[in-house]
């Protein structure tokens, strides 16, 4: 008779009470058999866990599993909820994990939509940056000579530099790269693995290195580099991480860098005081795009787009927008306000401007409206139709419903 047949034999019998007593016995014989059969493959597992795991396993990760296990009900459910914090002019959102991190001049808060505070950190910082990181955060000082990196519970590491710091880049292969400069000496960057080791690191000497950006798969760097001496010239580069040497190069005279970024593992954007152009990492110019203005309020790439906003006169408060998307083709309206921030999200672009969002569709065209309580700076997308603005001492939510807009 097997472990189970007792279950499975369905002839009808009589029992003695010997017979119960026996029966009664294997079963708990049995049970004890099988409770000591998952514990010991419990154990083996655990074993091997932490063999080839252990380096991932940490009180921190500890905390993460409790957190989960609890369940707090969010403080921003519906749109008008909020959460303040301390003032602070640089104050900042970034979303970490799960929960998002204000950083400002003073230090860095990270809270659980629940309003609790999970970790708090003071520092002293003149003009902070943060970074995120996979579910991490990078978090440094322009000017400053640190880097820190935190997670939701914790700071896990801070690395510490000789030289100033000027940009951070990342790519989705935990590399990142540091962008560094000595007054009267050199800048250059540095590029990190996921460990912190250096593993690639290059210098200029008479140019300036003006901006950085690593590759998504961590298989380019691209830098933007200008010359103090004669005419305005800018030169970009760039480099093959796994080669250690410049695989393009080129000149752009008469335009002063301002910013490059990866778009993708082969394309990315070169910001100038005129304009915009897109290369390849073979340095093949696929599109430029000069300004309306010669002073744009503010450009960014959202949702696979280029925004970019101009005052339209200093005697009103309408703001021209124009979209381009990464074929070159430009499309642009203006609104009656100040755009303080935009996000394009699916098929309809959020407008955050003093004391209202305003929602447009594809054609441009104002479909919703809503009123908020106060001047927020910044949108920040948690999940489609859902979104934290940010003020200096306050996140509160708005949840957009396309659904009711178009009943």
């Amino acid at each position: 008779m097997n472990t189970f047949e007792i279950f499975r034999d369905n002839k009808k019998r009589d029992f003695s009470e010997n017979d119960i007593s026996e029966h009664y016995l294997k079963l708990s014989v049995r049970c004890a058999v099988l409770k000591w059969l998952s514990l010991t493959i419990l154990a083996v597992f655990v074993i091997f866990s932490v063999k080839n795991h252990g380096d991932e396993l940490s009180f921190d990760s500890i905390r993460y599993i409790v957190k989960y296990m609890k369940d707090e009900p969010s403080s921003l459910v519906s749109s008008g909820d909020s959460i303040s914090y301390d003032y602070d002019s640089k104050n900042e959102i970034y979303l970490i994990g799960d929960d998002f991190a204000v950083v400002g001049s003073d230090g860095i808060r990270i809270f659980e939509f629940s309003g609790k505070v999970l970790f708090s950190d003071d520092f002293n910082y003149k003009s902070p940056v943060a970074v995120p990181f996979g579910n991490q955060l990078i978090v440094y000082d322009i000017g400053g000579k640190e880097v820190r990196f935190y997670n939701s519970f914790s700071e896990t590491y801070r690395l510490t530099l000789e030289s100033t710091v000027y940009n951070v880049s990342v790519s989705d292969k935990e590399t990142f790269m540091v962008q560094t400069s000595s007054e009267g000496y050199r800048s250059g960057f540095q590029i990190y693995t996921k460990n912190f080791q250096p593993f690639f690191k290059t210098n200029y000497g008479e140019l300036t290195l003006q901006s950085s950006s690593l590759s998504p798969d961590g298989k380019y760097a691209v830098s933007a580099c200008f010359s103090t001496t004669g005419n305005v010239v800018s030169y970009l580069k760039v480099y093959g991480t796994d080669i250690d040497t410049v695989f393009a190069e080129c000149e752009i005279t008469g335009e002063y860098p301002v910013g490059v970024e990866f778009l993708d593992n082969e394309n990315f954007l070169l910001f100038t005081d005129k304009g915009i152009r897109k290369y390849n990492v073979s340095l093949e110019n696929s599109f430029s795009h000069y300004y309306w203005n010669d002073s744009p309020r503010q450009y960014k790439i959202n949702n696979g787009k280029i925004i970019i906003t101009y005052g339209t006169s200093l005697l009103n408060e309408s703001t021209r927008i124009e979209i381009i998307d990464l074929n070159g083709e430009k499309s642009a309206f203006e609104i009656p306000c100040t755009a303080r921030d935009i996000l394009i999200d699916g098929d309809f672009i959020h407008v955050l401007c003093n004391g209202e969002i305003n929602t447009y569709n594809s054609d441009f065209e104002l479909i919703h409206s809503y009123s908020i309580s106060k001047n927020f700076s910044h949108m920040v997308k948690i999940e489609y139709g859902k979104y934290l603005l940010s003020s200096l001492d306050s996140v509160e939510m708005y949840i957009f419903d396309n659904k009711s807009e178009e009943n």
